[in-house]
């Protein structure tokens, strides 16, 4: 295929939200409370895998004035193939949204249906459609070369493709025929397009490069900063109300840093908003993508949570599951994987591996390192150690 400029063509493809043959376990019940200096909360998650249910409860009180604000998730599998999940939020004015959706397999991936209720009383549905290949669940991405040119082996089923070329919007189309023509961006889609990293280093936080530190260890390592959603315009309140979430979920940025990095949140990023001109462009997509392919292997069900990964210098790629203490290893050659309960002291409390605030702590008999910064005293530790084996050869 051809085409008026360099594109990718992406082949999608989804699993099913369940993985057969799941091992029956007794559910788990993790409660999660935090104080702040503006607010404080609970957040209760239960998962029952036998019974293919979770739920997950989180209220959140402000001082000021002790309004609460509250949410809740329900997901359910009935064992045949379809998932049903409820959520329903109430913000501190008392106006409650929900959303309740339905996803089902179908022959060749599957598809959501659902109606929701926004905070304003309206109705809106949803529908959507996720497609599998005959040979598995995966998705395959090549990028075209200098002439503008990709193939593709014939798909063993329905497939839908995408377009995409740097300065031009997306193409969606479901069968390669000749040439395709992409339209090109405005230059206001164009300097939106930027990666989130582009934004991101153009905040500056005031100078203080300690502070911007903190921020992105305490919150790039899990949520895509700058990012268009992120760059929305927030009043300093509601960035607060969302660094303590955020905390209450695990983060640690330490409170003495709330109120100013929820003032230059809003500032800074009002500021790249008025004056995008300001943000530096990418750089361009190199030829020597076009002899790379990527593929990706769906693994885990519709509870794991997958959270980083390590490549591992045995050619294996590790990942965990961070709702259920598993570690998976993948075998890229063969797209096979194995999975591991990570072990545990026999007096290890709840929360598992993750290390406390303060005093001594230990994993499987060994001293695990704390890593100390003036600025992160009041951050969690993490106890992962790889570096030797300390980990994997416990497995």
């Amino acid at each position: 295929m051809s085409a008026h400029t360099r594109i990718i063509a992406t082949a999608f493809a989804t699993a099913a939200l369940f993985a057969a043959g799941a091992a029956a376990a007794e559910p788990q019940t993790r409660t999660r409370t935090f104080e702040g200096p503006r607010a404080s909360g609970t957040q209760t998650g239960t998962i029952d895998r036998a019974a293919r249910t979770q739920s997950r409860d989180t209220a959140i009180t402000r001082n000021s004035d002790g309004a609460t604000a509250t949410r809740r998730m329900d997901r359910s599998g009935d064992g045949n193939g379809n998932v049903y999940t409820s959520r329903e939020r109430t913000d501190y004015q008392g106006r409650t949204s929900s959303l309740d959706t339905v996803r089902s397999r179908t022959q060749t991936g599957s598809a959501l249906s659902g109606t929701g209720t926004t905070r304003n009383g309206e109705t809106y549905h949803v529908e959507g459609e996720r497609q599998r290949t005959d040979t598995g669940h995966t998705a395959s991405r090549e990028v075209t070369n200098a002439a503008g040119e990709v193939r593709f082996d014939p798909p063993p089923g329905p497939v839908n493709y995408r377009a995409r070329a740097q300065g031009y919007v997306d193409a969606y189309f479901p069968a390669i025929e000749g040439e395709l023509a992409m339209q090109r961006m405005t230059p206001e889609q164009l300097i939106a397009s930027f990666p989130s990293n582009v934004w991101l280093s153009q905040l500056d936080f005031g100078g203080d490069a300690d502070l911007k530190k903190t921020f992105q260890l305490n919150c790039a390592f899990c949520h895509q900063q700058a990012s268009p959603f992120m760059r929305n315009e927030r009043t300093q309140e509601q960035w607060l109300d969302v660094i303590e979430r955020m905390n209450s979920y695990g983060a640690r940025l330490p409170t003495d840093d709330h109120q100013r990095v929820a003032t230059l949140l809003r500032e800074e990023y009002r500021r790249l908003r008025e004056h995008p001109e300001s943000i530096p462009a990418p750089l361009p997509w190199g030829d020597y993508l076009s002899g790379i392919e990527m593929t990706e292997w769906p693994i885990g069900d519709g509870f794991s949570q997958m959270h980083d990964f390590l490549l591992h210098p045995n050619g294996y790629i590790y990942i965990g599951d961070n709702l259920f203490d598993r570690i998976y290893e993948l075998d890229t050659a063969t797209g096979k994987y194995t999975v591991y309960k990570v072990p545990h002291d026999p007096d290890m409390t709840l929360g598992g591996i993750m290390s406390p605030a303060e005093g001594e702590f230990s994993f499987l008999g060994q001293a695990m390192p704390i890593f100390e910064e003036s600025r992160m005293a009041h951050r969690l530790k993490l106890g992962f150690v790889f570096d030797g084996g300390q980990l994997l050869g416990s497995l």
